[in-house]
């Protein structure tokens, strides 16, 4: 009996079928790039249909199932019959931060002869991961790559090896019906900064002893030294207010305007998980926002930092678990008493803190203390006086130049997925002229207190409207009810948030 029998006797299928004909119909005359795909009929509707011939179920996001190129309408993904694309994903995955060679005693010295081939992953053990991930249905996979993985050596020394592991493990996705997007991924800048991301070199190129970031205070590797066992659980975030890191991102971003004693060619274009301004911005050099900023252990302010890296013991703030605020000032401590320097004297400033050559601070030898010469250094150009705003000078020109070289190579329907700084919103100024076209918004969201606690308990803080104003007693949910609601709510409003800044265009949260 054929499908057009079937709907003369059943009411509701041939309701159902009016209404798919309805949608295609609303989609060849509203969708903003109408094709004849997808004005096309979907071979299952078909009078000729049989099941199982053809690739084009809806767990299949391969090119043969979806009749070519997933693309966006509106706030959807789309398939070449117009058919809704639902996401179900997964990241793959946290072990590719760390080479699978690792090792904690000799990381600092060797970090040139690192391998992260087997990063997620072991070639010949991928069909048994990828079949365990499909038979969970899931069909979309945020594919995370480091920069140290691919350049490690030394600058222009690809890893060729690890690329052919790469292509090797991303070509067998349509196996599985999968496809993917990768992620240049990254934390606090770099493993030797307390994260991951970019490789030593980096450092070194700006004038770091690696050997001396943690005893300076310019860097806590306490979460990175052994994998799988951090010194103080939930601390690393607060790499992101260090000297180490917040230089970096400051040279990456903007070193030119900031730092222009110390050029070094960046070497391409690379986009970046959850990137981080470094102090581009920073109105007050004596404190960081706590609101935020995570303050959790020794939290020295910008000065106090480079006082640090500078070889002068400094007094530093301390601060320690709380409740109901997760954190107060306890204690302030004497540290870098050794005074050791994390400038090497072989280095472009020769062995001067960088911001101390570029005139932002000096030190008072008859009052033994660091003093600020340039209070808005960071908020303004040096140059001419302008103000500097890091998304609209730095990060909206460099992810339409990360597009157009992608898109080079790739093609230009190549979808680009980006997100702006971690816990922010999405700014208003991301207008359609600072964005490159089939841009999707993936930011992160993170249960911050459960990620600060690393547990889970009965009760949960919506930290996102504590960091907005929200009064304390408003910010607190008990029980896992509750606690759900309060997920949905910071949820909701950061999607809703994307929205209202970038209008009907898909939001994607790539990290919970």
């Amino acid at each position: 009996m054929s499908v057009w029998t079937l709907t003369a006797l059943d009411p509701r299928l041939y309701y159902f079928l009016l209404r798919q004909l309805l949608y295609q119909a609303s989609l060849a005359l509203f969708s903003r790039r109408p094709t004849t795909e997808a004005a096309g009929v979907h071979p299952s509707s078909l009078p000729s249909f049989e099941p199982g011939s053809t690739r084009s179920s809806a767990h299949d996001w391969t090119k043969d199932a979806v009749g070519g190129n997933i693309r966006i309408h509106g706030r959807h993904f789309i398939d070449a019959w117009g058919r809704v694309c639902a996401l179900r994903g997964v990241n793959l995955s946290g072990c590719s931060k760390m080479p699978v060679n690792h090792d904690p005693e000799t990381w600092l010295h060797d970090h040139r002869n690192v391998t992260f081939v087997g990063r997620p992953f072991p070639l010949e053990q991928a069909h048994e991961y990828l079949a365990r991930l499909r038979r969970w249905g899931l069909t979309f996979i945020r594919f995370m790559v480091t920069w140290e993985a691919l350049e490690h050596a030394g600058p222009g020394q690809y890893d060729t090896e690890y690329l052919t592991y790469l292509r090797a493990i991303l070509s067998l996705l349509p196996q599985f019906g999968m496809t993917a997007f990768v992620s240049m991924h990254q934390d606090v800048w770099s493993r030797f900064s307390g994260g991951s991301g970019a490789p030593a070199w980096t450092l070194e190129l700006a004038g770091f002893d690696l050997t001396a970031l943690e005893e300076t205070g310019a860097a806590y590797i306490g979460g990175v030294k052994v994998p799988g066992v951090e010194v103080d659980r939930g601390r690393w975030p607060t790499g992101y207010q260090k000297l180490a890191c917040s230089t970096m991102n400051t040279l990456f971003w903007a070193g030119e305007t900031f730092a222009p004693k110390v050029l070094v060619d960046r070497n391409g274009e690379k986009i970046l998980n959850e990137p981080h301004a470094g102090y581009i911005g920073l109105p007050s050099m004596h404190e960081f926002d706590y609101n935020t900023d995570l303050h959790l252990n020794d939290i020295p302010s910008a000065l106090q930092s480079f006082m640090l890296g500078a070889g002068y013991p400094t007094l530093v703030p301390h601060w320690t678990r709380s409740f109901p605020m997760p954190t107060r000032l306890t204690s302030r401590n004497m540290r870098n008493i050794k005074g050791r320097k994390v400038w090497r004297e072989d280095g472009p400033t020769g062995g001067q803190c960088i911001w101390e050559s570029h005139g932002v601070w000096g030190y008072d030898n008859v009052k033994k203390e660091g003093v600020v010469l340039k209070e808005t250094y960071f908020t303004r150009r040096p140059s001419d006086g302008g103000p500097v705003n890091w998304y609209t000078d730095c990060w909206y020109p460099f992810v339409m130049r990360w597009a157009q070289r992608v898109r080079s190579i790739a093609g230009e329907d190549k979808i680009v997925f980006a997100e702006g700084i971690p816990n922010e919103f999405c700014p208003r100024s991301w207008t359609p002229d600072k964005r490159p076209a089939n841009m999707v918004f993936a930011p992160h969201w993170y249960d911050l207190n459960a990620l600060f606690a690393k547990a889970f308990s009965r009760l949960s803080i919506n930290v996102q409207g504590l960091s907005r104003g929200l009064p304390v007693w408003k910010a607190f949910y008990w029980g896992h009810k509750s606690a759900r609601e309060n997920y949905a709510l910071q949820l909701k409003n950061i999607v809703e948030e994307g929205y209202k800044s970038l209008g009907e265009n898909p939001v994607l949260i790539g990290e919970t």
